[in-house]
């Protein structure tokens, strides 16, 4: 009886220290994490890049102007998206012109105090040039290990909007891959060859 009372001790106190263990690992993993705040066109800054700032538990605030403009931030998150167990910081960006209204998501890795851009536009030479609406697809994600995303670039002709090329990305051990891509001028020039053959 006394050695049954020393083992459920002994697996008590071991489930507490690991849970207390497994719980500052947690806080201490959150305190690498900076707070995100920002200057946008709500905030005064008419026509002006959107400036985020990084700011870390030790005092460290490292700035990141984004590339387009106006533009209001709606929401941050932290989210791992390349797969190695730590998170990476989201930013939604709202922007409008003259095509039309898209969220932008710019993703950072945070390491040892420094930040650094990872969205798929910057990392991939084909989405270069473009503008590009983004969300998360959770429904096709399910067979992936890490996050898809959709992105959608638009065009206007004689006043009309359309989507010029939606792609898939998704964050893999060497980098951003494209799942997918759907061009409208590869579509018009298959509608063209078409029509040539009636």
């Amino acid at each position: 009886m006394m050695a049954l009372t020393v083992v459920f001790f002994v697996r008590a106190f071991l489930t507490v220290s690991g849970s207390r263990m497994a719980e500052a690992a947690e806080k201490e993993k959150e305190a690498d994490l900076p707070e995100i705040t920002w200057e946008d066109y709500q905030s005064g800054r008419e026509m002006e890049p959107v400036i985020l700032h990084f700011s870390f538990h030790g005092g460290t605030v490292v700035d990141w102007e984004t590339p387009y403009y106006p533009g209001i931030v709606e929401k941050t998150e932290y989210r791992d998206i390349t797969g190695d167990g730590k998170a990476e910081a989201l930013v939604y960006l709202y922007f409008a012109n003259t095509v039309t209204e898209y969220t932008l998501i710019h993703i950072f890795e945070i390491k040892n105090g420094t930040v650094r851009c990872i969205s798929p536009e910057t990392e991939l030479a084909e989405l270069d040039g473009h503008v590009w609406d983004m969300q998360i697809v959770e429904s096709y994600a399910d067979g992936e290990r890490n996050p898809v995303f959709k992105m959608a670039s638009y065009a206007k002709r004689e006043g009309v909007v359309f989507s010029n090329e939606t792609v898939l990305v998704v964050y893999e051990e060497n980098g951003w891959q494209i799942l997918g891509q759907v061009s409208w001028e590869i579509r018009h020039a298959v509608w063209k060859i078409k029509e040539s053959f009636k």
